[in-house]
Parts: C-alpha cells; structure tokens; sequence
C-alpha cells in the first residue's frame, strides 16, 4: 500500500528533524511486574503522567507484597496523575495478589496476560515485546485512528496490527509503533485535528474525503 508506505517514510523524516528520541521507561521499571504496572497506568493518560503516578506508587509501596496488601483507595491517591485512578488501582492490587501466588513472574503468553484485569491486546502486546521479546505490534486508540485515516479503512486492534506486521520487519516494528502513536497524539488527534500542520494530508484518505468536502460545504463549492 503506497500510501502506507510514504506516510511511515515521512513520519521517520519528521522525527528525525525534531531530533525526537523515545524514552526507555523500561530502564527505569526494571521489573516485570513494574513495567506492566506502568503500562497499565498509561492507559487513556500520557506517558508522562503515568511515569509521575508510578514513581510516586513504587516510591511509596516498593514491594509486590506491598501493593497486595495497601488498601485500593491508598493506591488511587497515589496514581491520581494518571487518572482513572480507582479502576487502575483495583486492577494493580489484584495482578500483585496474582504476582505474589504466581512466585513473582508475570504471565508470559498473550492468553494468560488478557486474563489480568486491564490488559487487553495492546497491553499484552507491549509487555510480551518488552519483557519477554516476543514481536509484537501493540496498537492503541491513537494508532487504530492514525492507520484508519490513511488507509480509509475502518481498522480494528487486529487488522491495524496485521497491516503494519505483514509489511514491515519486526525490528521496525517498535519504531513505527512510536511514530504513529506521537502523530496520533499531537497532530491526528481524535476531535480537534490539525490538518494543516499534518505532512501527509496527500497521502491521507480521511483529508482527501471527509476534510475537503466538509471544506467545500463551507466554502459554499462543488
């Protein structure tokens, strides 16, 4: 898919004049179980936000046992950065109970990992790639939207992951993945796109269709 293939290709220009460089928050949350703690917490909030929440939970509580035996209201206060705190704080005492049963490790297979409360395939995705070095493309809300506009296809989780791994390597796979989700956060993003600061609107069905009529609408044009 042409179009595909020259929006990544600019994508990787773009970042690369920025001077853009992803940070490893593996090397920060060395453990497993950290990590999937904090991949949990980036959920519809930001990186940023997330790392600020974790720090504070780890600092606080710096054991598994810990966390499995703080009450889910201490938790929340603690992660409150990352929002939806009570909800992610029910679901990260009850993985550290299933940690502590499960002699510290983690789940290692996709199956056993969508079985934990609150992680779905992107999340299983990223820890089965971080953790396990397993290849996998994790796709979020961002990607999905971003590789649905381009293509102008209405794309699931799965079918936007089938469309990347089929078509690139899976040692371009992490980069891609990172591309796309910072493009998906800052400039396609889901209610208020900037257009026309995106440098792929010639690529992009979703501008190509839905934005020139609708600017046609307005300009009264046929």
């Amino acid at each position: 898919m042409r179009r595909l293939r020259v929006a990544l290709y600019r994508l990787k220009l773009e970042s690369q004049k920025k001077g853009q460089k992803q940070i490893d928050y593996r090397k920060t949350f060395k453990s497993d179980f950290a990590f999937l703690c904090f991949i949990i917490l980036t959920q519809q909030t930001t990186d940023q936000n997330a790392y600020k929440a974790a720090i504070q939970l780890f600092r606080e509580y710096p054991s598994i046992r810990l966390i499995k035996d703080a009450k889910v209201n201490e938790i929340a206060s603690l992660i409150d950065p990352a929002g939806m705190q009570l909800k992610k704080a029910k679901a990260i005492k009850e993985i550290a109970a299933f940690v502590v049963i499960n002699k510290g490790k983690i789940p290692n297979t996709r199956e056993a990992l969508e079985r934990l409360p609150l992680v779905g395939r992107k999340t299983a995705s990223i820890i089965l790639n971080e953790c396990f070095g397993v290849g996998a493309f994790p796709v979020d809300t961002h990607i999905k939207r971003v590789l649905s506009r381009i293509t102008g296809f209405s794309l699931t989780e799965k079918t936007a992951e089938e469309l990347i791994t089929a078509r690139y390597k899976s040692s371009d796979w992490f980069s891609i993945h990172n591309r796309l989700r910072e493009h998906g956060q800052t400039t396609c993003t889901s209610k208020l796109t900037k257009c026309s600061q995106c440098p792929l609107t010639d690529v992009c069905s979703y501008f190509n269709t839905y934005r020139v009529s609708q600017r046609r609408d307005t300009d009264g044009t046929k």
